[in-house]
């Protein structure tokens, strides 16, 4: 369990949660904390593709860019903890 708390994933996931339940109860009407702050879903919004047409896909893509951020920095704590140990 401390090994879950510990690891930037569970982190980013609630995190992720956090922002997609703030949009949902409209307190982020203007998607200033869910696309702005989020760099992969601020190039989609400003790319031609209409992610607009499927009903909740912005929020399943932020909750997937969270986790997939969390992961990148738990892979990198791995890499860095692999290479001091050799």
């Amino acid at each position: 369990m401390k090994k879950v708390i510990k690891a930037f994933t569970f982190w980013f996931a609630i995190l992720g949660v956090i922002v997609v339940l703030l949009n949902i109860l409209k307190l982020d009407d203007m998607n200033i904390i869910m696309i702005g702050l989020n760099p992969i879903l601020n190039i989609l919004s400003s790319s031609s593709i209409n992610i607009s047409v499927i009903p909740y896909l912005w929020h399943i893509l932020s909750l997937v860019t969270m986790v997939a951020y969390g992961l990148a920095l738990d892979g990198i704590r791995y890499l860095l903890r692999d290479m001091k140990n050799k």
